[in-house]
């Protein structure tokens, strides 16, 4: 709905979503522990801000987020900068939304299962 008058085809949003989650596996499980054992391979104390509830490294992964998804729908789309982060904001809570919805009912329902 954030781009319904956009004159692409399915396909092309299909690749586009594919391409932004392939981002966001990248990042949150390639990158990110790529980057933290090196910076544990560098200094012990590093490793603190890589833990689980550090407010710098998520402000760092949603802000990558947010200016990979502004950058990709503006290449994409082509419409105004203000308009296209705009709706790349919007976008990024809903899908951070959805995906968590998903993640937690696959880990409820797997859970269950092993019980």
């Amino acid at each position: 709905f954030l781009f319904l008058r956009s004159k692409r085809y399915f396909f092309d949003h299909l690749i586009i979503s594919t391409e932004i989650t392939s981002f966001y596996i990248a990042l949150n499980f390639l990158m990110i522990p790529f980057i933290s054992w090196i910076a544990e391979s560098i200094h012990k104390d590093w490793i603190r801000f890589f833990h689980d509830g550090n407010m710098a490294l998520s402000l760092s992964v949603t802000a990558i987020s947010l200016i990979y998804l502004i950058l990709a729908f503006r290449r994409f789309f082509q419409q105004d900068w203000i308009l296209i982060a705009l709706k790349a904001f919007i976008f990024w809570l809903l899908f951070g939304e959805v995906v968590l919805y998903i993640y937690r009912v696959i880990i409820f329902k797997l859970t269950m299962l092993f019980i």
